[in-house]
């Protein structure tokens, strides 16, 4: 299994779960210069599986830089979220190699990190987020957006959960050539803005419109861009706040902060209104559908969620509220390459 993050945008084999790692090599003599810098890395959640009780999913790596550099055959592997002190480690497969693993520039190769998590019993406190710890090169941070673990993975609920820590990374590399049609995306930075309007926005001015599909589609997760507008320049920052209504009012969902998978900007000033797009990306899985909604409304964080989404029939003609919705915050621009 290869994570969408990555399968899907680059039209990458299926190796990091199955088969001999491919384009791994050895390091006998190692700079400390050499190692990969947490700055240069990408890290993103690829999607889960669940099944025998358990719910795997995996972890994808790129070097984002222009040198190769190396990380540690081996991960360790933290959630974060509510009750995590319980989580117990069980540790996976040693290394499949002595030395450490080269990652390539230009998302030429990757690393693929599997783990699962076993006798989930607790469905009012699902991890919300990843640490990944490599020797010598830190600590990546990931969100997650995983199913109801208990429906898939409660077996013994005087047991706590078991995380599979530390566990073995494996070197995946792209397709060569590349499939014809397939898109390679890279991370745009921030557009730039003629001007910074200095008075904050408000819901009543703001609306939105589902403007395309997010970066990393698949693996039973669907996202999509928000583009909004402001009827007068102001400025805004944090995570939006999202209102689901169908026939019989309100649909129930969670929506997590940072929950999506890709890479946007942290949370900074945005402006509207000055002719640069702004946009956010709302994800959910539609594996776990809570109700069929017929609007949906965003606002400012901590606001009433009271400005309008213009549902674009041309891109979903069913939309399905998820038991769990993530945003991203809200960005400067709205190309899918904002949020790869």
């Amino acid at each position: 299994m290869l994570g969408s993050g990555l399968g899907i945008g680059l039209g990458l084999s299926e190796g990091p779960t199955t088969g001999p790692v491919t384009s791994a090599r050895t390091v006998p003599a190692v700079r400390t210069d050499s190692f990969c810098s947490p700055s240069q890395l990408s890290a993103t959640f690829g999607g889960y599986t669940p099944a025998g009780g358990l719910t795997s999913f995996v972890i994808n790596v790129v070097n984002l830089g222009t040198k190769p550099c190396i990380v540690p055959p081996e991960a360790q592997l933290r959630l974060v979220g509510p009750n995590v002190s319980r989580i117990e480690d069980e540790p996976g497969p040693g290394p499949q190699h002595p030395g450490y693993l080269v990652l390539l520039p230009s998302l030429s190769n990757g690393v693929a990190i599997n783990t699962s998590i076993d006798n989930w019993c607790s469905s009012s406190s699902l991890p919300s987020a990843i640490d990944v710890t490599l020797a010598s090169v830190g600590k990546l941070s990931i969100p997650l957006l995983l199913p109801d673990l208990e429906t898939f993975g409660c077996t013994d609920p005087s047991q706590p959960p078991v995380l599979l820590s530390p566990t073995n990374m494996r070197v995946w590399v792209p397709l060569s050539p590349l499939p014809a049609g397939t898109s390679v995306v890279h991370h745009e930075p921030a557009p730039p803005v003629p001007f910074l309007p200095s008075n904050a926005c408000s819901d009543s001015d703001l609306s939105g419109t589902v403007t395309g599909e997010g970066p990393y589609p698949g693996m039973g997760k669907v996202s999509y861009i928000i583009t909004i507008a402001s009827t007068v320049p102001c400025m805004l920052s944090g995570y939006p706040t999202l209102r689901f209504s169908g026939p019989d009012g309100t649909v129930a969902t969670t929506v997590t902060k940072g929950a999506v998978v890709g890479n946007p900007d942290p949370p900074s000033v945005v402006a509207l209104g000055t002719g640069v797009p702004a946009s956010f990306l709302w994800e959910f899985s539609d594996l776990n559908c809570t109700g069929v909604f017929t609007s949906l409304s965003f606002g400012i964080d901590g606001g009433p969620a009271a400005a309008p989404i213009e549902l674009t029939s041309a891109i979903a003609t069913t939309w399905c509220a998820g038991s769990m919705s993530g945003v991203s915050p809200f960005e400067q621009g709205n190309s899918m390459d904002r949020y790869a």
